[in-house]
């Protein structure tokens, strides 16, 4: 999770926080720390680097290594015929058939009946 806002607001990053500590509730495992963006100190150098550590940390997790060099990637190397990209030849998507009911889904993450 990566939340973007301002330190000079009390509650800097606060919906951020608070996904990422759903998340571990509901039993997800974190590959990597929490990243937080200010917008008064480079949040967009913050998040590449975030990025570039998440994206490492996703292929080692799902065992794609050495498929794309995260080092030498730039902003512009998501082309399929960039060496390395994305293409159905490395990687594989997966469609889900059925995903969770989103009036029930909602009420258990909030934790409120919603109608």
């Amino acid at each position: 999770v990566f939340g973007l806002g301002s330190r000079a607001y009390p509650h800097f990053c606060a919906f951020a926080r608070a996904v990422d500590t759903r998340l571990q509730e509901l039993g997800g495992e974190r590959l990597v720390a929490l990243g937080e963006g200010d917008e008064l100190c480079g949040q967009e150098d913050i998040f590449r680097d975030w990025a570039r550590i998440s994206f490492q940390a996703a292929c080692e997790s799902f065992c794609i290594e050495g498929a794309v060099d995260t080092a030498t990637r730039t902003d512009t190397d998501s082309s399929p015929d960039t060496p390395g990209g994305w293409s159905p030849d490395t990687c594989r998507i997966s469609v889900v058939a059925e995903g969770p009911e989103l009036v029930s889904a909602l009420s258990q993450l909030h934790r409120r009946k919603t109608v």
